[in-house]
């Protein structure tokens, strides 16, 4: 009878526990869960950037003048800290990057005949590569002690490229004669090429692009044999009707990629319609 009793407590209690499921949603967990994902996505990420902050700061650290004597302490105070001060100030980057534009705009502008000797953007240009001049010693400064990782960091390459323009622009604008002004046209321009690595969103593309040419090889590489079965095809069958253009495996594989890019197929398709 005991056992009867709790069997049919232990049904009517399995009975009314099913019942308040179905009225409850079963989906009232999902943002609990959602929740605890996002504190644990926050904190890996506040971690990560307490790491980086403090790798960071023990690059900074390192960079520094040590010893003893008060030498030390003013090469640090007046010379790397200020010049860190200006490599991470916003007004600093942006002035650069203004630089760079109307380096561009400069070298446009003097393709004109009448502005080609125009002394105010001579003036301007010898203003432009002091500024860039500055840029790379300031850059250099900030990393006091070990001026070394400059070229070495990971920015080094583009600072290499960077400081070579510098260097050879200021070699050329030193020696004044002798160099075509075609040359320092061009090499004015090239000034350009350092908004890649100022503007964020340029580099990506850039990184990406690189990264991606790898694939675009494979594409050429079976682009030139495709290119090259249906130039053998093209040369038995069209050949003694279209010497001119299927007369041999060069013209042929010419010829096709003409018609891939639609210039003048019609041509090709009618003289071997016709003869």
């Amino acid at each position: 009878s005991d056992a009867r009793d709790l069997t049919l407590k232990c049904i009517t209690l399995r009975t009314e526990i099913l019942a308040s499921l179905k009225k409850n949603d079963k989906t009232a967990f999902i943002p609990t869960i959602a929740e605890k994902v996002a504190e644990n996505h926050e904190g890996k990420r506040k971690e990560t950037e307490h790491e980086l902050k403090q790798s960071n700061t023990a690059r900074l650290d390192e960079g520094l003048f040590h010893g003893d004597g008060a030498w030390v302490e003013t090469l640090n105070k007046y010379y790397v800290a200020p010049s860190r001060y200006l490599v991470n100030s916003n007004w600093f980057n942006i002035m650069i990057l203004v630089c760079i534009i109307v380096a561009g705009l400069c070298v446009g502008i003097q393709t004109y005949p009448s502005m080609e000797d125009n002394e105010f953007l001579k003036g301007l240009d010898v203003f432009i590569l002091i500024i860039f001049a500055l840029e790379c010693a300031v850059k250099t400064a900030a990393e006091g002690s070990m001026p070394s990782r400059y070229y070495t960091g990971e920015d080094g390459a583009w600072n290499i490229f960077d400081e070579s323009l510098v260097l050879i622009s200021i070699i050329m604008a030193a020696a004044n004669t002798g160099f075509p002004v075609s040359f320092l046209r061009l090499l004015r321009l090239l000034r350009l090429m350092k908004l890649l690595n100022k503007v964020e969103q340029l580099r990506i593309i850039i990184h990406g692009l690189v990264h991606g040419m790898q694939s675009v090889v494979y594409i050429f590489i079976v682009m030139i044999v495709i290119f090259y079965m249906f130039s053998v095809v093209a040369v038995q069958c069209f050949g003694e009707n279209d010497p001119a253009h299927f007369g041999n495996i060069a013209i042929s594989m010419l010829t096709l990629f003409r018609c891939a890019t639609l210039e003048d197929w019609t041509d090709v398709m009618y003289i071997n319609m016709y003869g």
